[in-house]
This record gives C-alpha cells, structure tokens and sequence, in this order.
C-alpha cells in the first residue's frame, strides 16, 4: 500500500490535484477527522475552517493549509475528493487567513453590488408601471 494519497479540489473555478499527501486532518461535521492512506471508503459533510495537509517524505514533511467554504469529502483508499465552492491553498496559516479576508471583502463587494442591481431594478420596474397607468385610461 502506498504511503502517499492525492486530494482532488473540485469547485466552480476546476478542478485541482495535490499530490503526495501523506495525511490530512479536516473538520467534519460530526467532529475532527483524521485521513491517511488506505483509508476505507467514507462521505462525510466538512465544515469551513482550516484543513491541514501534510505532505512530502518522512523526513522532509511540508506542513500546508487549505481553507474552503465547507463542503463534501469523499474518501476512498488512494485518496480524498474535496467538493466545495471555493478553496484556497496556504503555506502558512497567516497566509491563509490574508487569503479568506480577501474572499471575504471580495464576496461582500459582489453582494453590495447585487442588492444596489435589484434596488435599481425595482425602482426601474416601478417608474414604468407607474408610466403605464398613466397611459391607460381607468
């Protein structure tokens, strides 16, 4: 048995492969799981947070993190899929957190522009309902 598995990232942007994982720990919804190889087949729902992967030989282990917006994780013996809707791969956990507070300000900017595109929408639908009655004679 091999002492390495993959994790496949799937999300909206594609899909990603990390290779050479030798063991990850992620937080599921019913608590903290570790993954190794060989693991047996399991589906589990993840929550947002930091998972941790460990990669590399045994004597030259890398430490990386990924942050995701929780989602599904189906294990099997050769490795991990990942299904969520954005993930995002860190060195460090300071570098992580740079990278979830740009997602942030980035999805609030996208939902300020969506509510200003509706307000103006229904303003739009209104002025020309308002014009219609005044054309139609009561």
């Amino acid at each position: 048995m091999s002492r390495t598995m993959t994790v496949e990232l799937s999300t909206p942007a594609g899909l990603r492969t990390i290779t050479n994982v030798r063991r990850l720990r992620l937080e599921a919804t019913d608590g903290s799981r570790g993954i190794l190889p060989g693991h047996e087949r399991a589906r589990l729902a993840f929550a947002a947070g930091p998972i941790e992967l460990v990669r590399g030989p045994p004597d030259d282990e890398r430490v990386c993190y990924l942050a995701t917006e929780g989602g599904v994780a189906q294990l099997d013996p050769h490795g991990v899929l990942l299904v969520c809707r954005w993930a995002s791969l860190a060195d460090s956990l300071d570098e992580l957190r740079q990278q979830v507070l740009a997602r942030r300000a980035q999805r609030s900017a996208a939902e300020e522009e969506a509510r200003a595109l509706a307000h103006r929408h229904e303003v739009a639908t209104r002025r020309a309902l308002a014009g219609l009655r005044r054309e139609v004679p009561t």
